[in-house]
């Protein structure tokens, strides 16, 4: 890895802004570069060896503890609520029954956590779809509702 950058997964989000900017303004960074992407997509680089660090998702580490070290003493977590997982319905809960739900494909964990309430916690049994759709208009007009 002489001649070669080490390869560190930057995800945009406000979060993570800190340590980016900070690496990018304060540090030499001829040693590194950048490699953007939502955090779906940083893990699945990280997994497959295309980057050498990023920040990752918690349910990445779970499914694949075995391939990652942990930087300890070092967390983006919350002791309060965060509102990260968002469900967005023409039909209030009770109805989601048998109806399909559309999946961001930008967050693992998110989409994990959506699932677990709604089966375990609220015992509604959906079909989940992943969808590219960035817009919550065009998914709610293009997306199938039930599966027959």
């Amino acid at each position: 890895m002489k001649n070669q950058k080490l390869r560190i997964g930057r995800i945009p989000y406000a979060n993570l802004f800190p340590i980016f900017y900070y690496l990018e303004k304060q540090c030499n960074h001829s040693a590194y570069r950048f490699v953007k992407g939502v955090p779906s997509k940083v893990n699945k680089m990280l997994r497959e060896g295309r980057l050498d660090i990023s920040p990752s998702s918690s349910i990445e580490y779970l499914r694949n503890k075995n391939k990652y070290l942990i930087v300890p003493y070092s967390s983006i977590s919350s002791s309060g609520p965060i509102k990260s997982i968002l469900l967005f319905s023409k039909y209030p809960l009770n109805e989601l029954g048998g109806k399909a739900i559309a999946l961001s494909s930008a967050s693992e964990t998110s989409t994990a956590l959506l699932k677990i309430i709604l089966k375990d916690f609220l015992s509604v049994k959906c079909k989940f779809r992943p969808t590219d759709h960035r817009s919550v208009k065009n998914i709610l007009s293009t997306f199938p509702q039930s599966f027959t």
